[in-house]
């Protein structure tokens, strides 16, 4: 220690030696920093040191502010200045001392601390432990207390990374980080293309126009809109769309000549038809199930007329009216459960009716792209869905 004081009394009259060419205020802070160094006063010492290397960056400034915080015990903020002072310092002779030094102090700091060297790429990024900025940036070297801790690397224009793990006792721990390009962000559009069997027509988006056929690679925000398709010798074309982001839709379009009269899907009588069998249906349902309701009371006042027991010991049941009994078991036999058959069948044929009613086709086939037809058939009745794509 004796000899570490003497060559610092001497390295700061050799580091604090100014030239004819340094300022007058940089030679009275030099002079300042002197004196308070021989006073001991270590933590204003400390402060004039650091105004000196802002004003002139030496190496010189940084190993003597960490000598004032290795006298101060502050062994955390002694080995930051050493270390900063070896990475800027080449003169070997100056470094020497510096390196015994810092030998003493890693090895008494490791047994509370662990030595934590991060690096990255690119370098010059900011570094933050357990949310907190460091004065460095990368390349930097920390001594973190044992236990959990998170670091964290930002660069202006990268992706930071962090990094959580538990600090223990051990050798010197290297953490290199690598900053990637933030993704960039995802296009919100979608792509429509449109052809037809007519070039030239113009196209619409909510009744802007965008363009005319053939509409090819043509860029929209993601969402819903109403595409018409006009030319001047032909009807127009009309369709609800949705585009989705990142996707591509496509639309064949057939525009068809002003004078062709659409062929109707279905024809006015052949709508009627299924409006009146609708109708019809849904009477003989409603009929038929009222008889079997009607049917089945009466049955079961025939049978609470018989006055029937069931004897326990032999469990047969026995009537005191046996023709009333029987007539009640005909009645629900031939009469009753017939009806509800034919009236559940009557209803379900309705509903069927009723629903291929009201999803007929409104216009012409080429305005629909589905609709449902009955089919009736000596081997089954059911429904056609149709589809065009």
């Amino acid at each position: 220690m004796r000899t570490m004081r003497i060559w610092l009394v001497f390295g700061i009259a050799l580091f604090g030696w100014s030239g004819a060419a340094h300022a007058e205020d940089e030679a009275a802070l030099t002079k300042r920093m002197v004196q308070l160094f021989k006073l001991k006063k270590y933590q204003e010492a400390i402060v004039v040191t650091k105004k000196l290397y802002s004003l002139n960056s030496q190496a010189k400034y940084l190993a003597n502010i960490g000598r004032c915080y290795d006298l101060l015990r502050d062994d955390h903020n002694a080995l930051f200045f050493y270390q900063r002072f070896l990475r800027e310092e080449k003169n070997p002779e100056r470094r020497t001392t510096i390196l015994e030094r810092v030998a003493v102090l890693r090895q008494r700091y490791s047994l509370i601390r662990r030595e934590i060297n991060i690096l990255s790429d690119p370098t010059g990024a900011d570094v933050l432990i357990d949310g907190k900025l460091q004065a460095s940036q990368t390349p930097t070297v920390v001594w973190l207390a044992f236990g959990r801790h998170v670091i964290e690397v930002r660069k202006s224009g990268l992706k930071s990374v962090k990094r959580e793990f538990e600090v223990t006792q051990g050798p010197t721990l290297t953490l290199d980080l690598r900053l990637e390009k933030p993704l960039a962000p995802q296009d919100p559009r979608g792509v429509l293309t449109l052809t037809a069997n007519l070039e030239g027509a113009q196209v619409y988006l909510n009744g802007v126009l965008v363009g005319v056929t053939p509409l090819v690679g043509r860029r929209v925000r993601a969402g819903r809109y109403r595409v018409e398709v006009v030319s001047k010798a032909h009807k127009k074309w009309l369709r609800e769309i949705e585009v989705e982001k990142g996707q591509t839709l496509r639309l064949m379009v057939e525009l068809q000549n002003a004078s062709e009269t659409p062929t109707e899907l279905w024809p006015e009588t052949k709508k009627r038809s299924i409006k009146i069998a609708a109708g019809v249906m849904t009477g003989v349902g409603l009929a038929a199930l009222s008889t079997a309701l009607a049917l089945y009371f009466v049955a079961r006042r025939n049978y609470l007329d018989a006055d029937c027991t069931v004897l326990q010991d032999t469990g047969i049941e026995v009537c005191k009216d046996q023709s009333k009994r029987d007539k009640s078991s005909r009645l629900n036999k031939y009469g009753a459960i017939p009806m509800w058959i034919v009236g559940g069948a009557a209803s379900a044929a309705a509903l069927t009716l009723w629903i291929v009613y009201a999803t007929r086709p409104k216009g012409t086939r080429r305005d629909r792209a589905f609709w449902l037809v009955p089919t009736v058939s000596p081997s089954y009745t059911g429904l056609m869905t149709h589809v065009e794509f």
